[in-house]
């Protein structure tokens, strides 16, 4: 986890001259991601979102709030609720204040949260568009990595029936494939799109 801790200082040390503080919240999001019921949304999760950060930080206007809506953007996860984004946002925005950032950054990063519910985001937004591809490379990943993560979201929704699960899932995989592009930006499309489809139609497929 030291990659992880070296990129929460590189990223919070710009607004926060408070290393004692920046050291608490840190854990306490590490604390966060190591709930028990949590399965795929975890630190691998997180770890996973800010490689593909670093290796298109370039792509991004402003990489810094990008960077703090992937540390935030699943903080609070319970399968058993809704409106895990919405505290998920306000729970950045309030630790972010805490640590001294602008209202500015405070705001675009609750907003880059936000967006993770529905998956959408202003086509002019190029931030949020490729953001929201990080989030969704897993659908585009090798067949055993997609196998590992199906298995994972269902460890995480094991309260759920299996028929309904099925149902759920099902529902889930069919509307994603019915939409024109899964993959927003022009680099999560080149890069994602095509193997996404396979996976969600092998998916569709197995039932």
């Amino acid at each position: 986890m030291h990659d992880l801790k070296q990129n929460w200082e590189s990223l919070t040390a710009s607004f926060c001259a408070d290393p004692a503080l920046r050291g608490r919240i840190y854990h306490e999001l590490q604390t966060r991601y190591q709930e028990p019921q949590r399965a795929y949304h975890g630190l691998s999760h997180i770890q996973a979102l800010l490689e593909l950060w670093q290796e298109y930080q370039t792509e991004f206007q402003d990489p810094l709030s990008v960077g703090l809506a992937i540390w935030f953007h699943d903080a609070i996860y319970n399968p058993r609720k809704g409106k895990n984004e919405l505290y998920s946002a306000r729970l950045a925005k309030r630790q972010l204040g805490q640590m001294g950032a602008s209202a500015a950054l405070q705001a675009r990063v609750a907003d880059l949260v936000l967006v993770t519910a529905g998956h959408k985001a202003d086509p002019a937004d190029g931030d949020a568009l490729l953001f929201l591809d990080l989030d969704l490379s897993i659908l585009g990943a090798e067949p055993e990595v997609y196998a590992a993560y199906l298995a994972q979201i269902r460890r995480e929704y094991h309260f759920v029936p299996g028929f309904l699960y099925t149902q759920a899932r099902l529902r889930f995989v069919r509307g994603w494939l019915a939409r024109p592009r899964l993959f927003m930006s022009e680099v999560g499309h080149a890069r994602w799109e095509a193997a996404a489809r396979v996976n969600l139609a092998g998916e569709l497929e197995r039932g």
